[in-house]
């Protein structure tokens, strides 16, 4: 009967808005000197590399001659901040891993695709003395 139709229309137009899914959006376009660290479940990670400039590097550091790598545990939240910075392995020098930190928080730049929540990302940061 004319039920029936009615009910297979209606069955066949729902079948056919799950069997269609919307698009994937492209990724917006990477801006110069950027780069990628992919992440697990399709989440990327945008970022602009740090430069450390002699200027950076602690006065009482450098006097003492200090160098090593900081290796940095960041907290970054979806719109792109660092919402926390810890020290996951040492460079030997606590003023060198308190500088990367605050470094990071004043000039890193970051993008966060694919998640609403924070994820947490290894950063070094090498302090090498130029003679």
């Amino acid at each position: 009967g004319r039920g029936a139709v009615i009910l297979s229309s209606a069955t066949l137009l729902l079948w056919m808005a799950i069997a269609i899914k919307e698009p994937k959006p492209d990724p917006a376009p990477l801006r110069p000197g950027w780069l990628v660290l992919p992440l697990s479940e399709g989440i990327e990670l945008r970022f602009l590399p740090l430069v450390v400039t002699l200027e950076d590097y602690p006065k009482a550091a450098r006097r003492a001659g200090e160098e090593g790598t900081s290796h940095l545990s960041l907290q970054v939240d979806p719109s792109g901040h660092i919402i926390g910075c810890t020290t996951a392995r040492s460079s030997g020098s606590p003023a060198l891993d308190e500088q990367a930190c605050q470094l990071y928080r004043t000039r890193g730049r970051f993008e966060l695709l694919g998640t609403t929540r924070p994820v947490t990302v290894q950063a070094p940061v090498k302090w090498k003395l130029i003679d």
